[in-house]
């Protein structure tokens, strides 16, 4: 598990795995360092998942960090619709204590189930 910390913004995370480190930057995952996700994008995307997800046991392709990334971007928290990055929502994720599996050089899959209302209701 990486370790975030919520009081400093800009700290670089990285996931250790066998090959190398992953960093976790602003655009998504990464093999090298870069500009951190944006604190409070990082906080709306874990309000949203604590509302509209659930743990499950395998990694599930249905889960992709881009494209629920959108949701939560399209969820008015607190009556604002805020731009979040993909970094933000992995890190979210990650923090939340999800696992994943990378897809591409940004983006990652997660052991995570969607309820049913954010998948027939409301969001785009």
């Amino acid at each position: 598990m990486s370790e975030y910390t919520r009081t400093s913004p800009n700290t670089q995370v990285t996931i250790p795995t066998k090959e190398n480190q992953i960093y976790i930057t602003a655009s998504g995952l990464s093999d090298v360092p870069g500009d951190p996700p944006d604190l409070l994008e990082v906080l709306h995307c874990e309000a949203w998942i604590a509302e509209f997800c659930h743990p499950i046991k395998a990694i599930s392709n249905r889960t992709f960090s881009y494209s629920l990334k959108h949701r939560a971007e399209d969820w008015q928290y607190e009556r604002v619709h805020q731009y979040v990055s993909n970094g933000a929502f992995i890190q979210a994720a990650v923090n939340l204590g999800y696992r994943y599996k990378r897809d591409s050089p940004l983006n990652a899959y997660f052991n995570m189930g969607i309820k049913k209302s954010v998948k027939t209701g409301g969001l785009k």
